[in-house]
């Protein structure tokens, strides 16, 4: 399966997605309790994602900005924590650790572009 074509495998994913979204709406049609057929009508009508990214009403973005607070956050902390040992100002020490995670995470980007490598894909 490692080997397997990509847009081969996205059919087949997508077949059988349909097949299941079909196989909802003729429980929920036949479900004499409405509860459950209202259960797997709305697995039936959910709202499908769209695949092109522009589209999408799903965006990952507050989830890369969170990660990024926070990852900006820990490092600060990490770095202002440091002057103990330093004896620089805390300002100075957490923004020289932001700076460097900053840096560390563009190389990692820049390199998996060159490499092609991606997360999720």
């Amino acid at each position: 399966m490692a080997n397997e074509d990509p847009i081969s495998r996205y059919r087949a994913n997508l077949d059988e997605e349909q097949d299941s979204a079909y196989l909802y709406r003729v429980l929920a049609d036949v479900e004499p309790d409405e509860r459950l057929s209202g259960v797997y009508r709305r697995f039936w009508q959910r709202p499908r994602r769209s695949t092109s990214g522009s589209g999408s009403r799903r965006s990952g973005r507050p989830a890369i900005a969170t990660s990024v607070l926070a990852s900006a956050a820990g490092l600060f902390g990490l770095g202002a924590a440091t002057r103990v040992f330093t004896g620089r100002s805390v300002l100075l020490a957490g923004s020289r650790q932001v700076l460097v995670g900053a840096a560390a995470a563009t190389l990692t980007y820049v390199l998996g572009a060159i490499l092609g490598t991606s997360v999720g894909g």
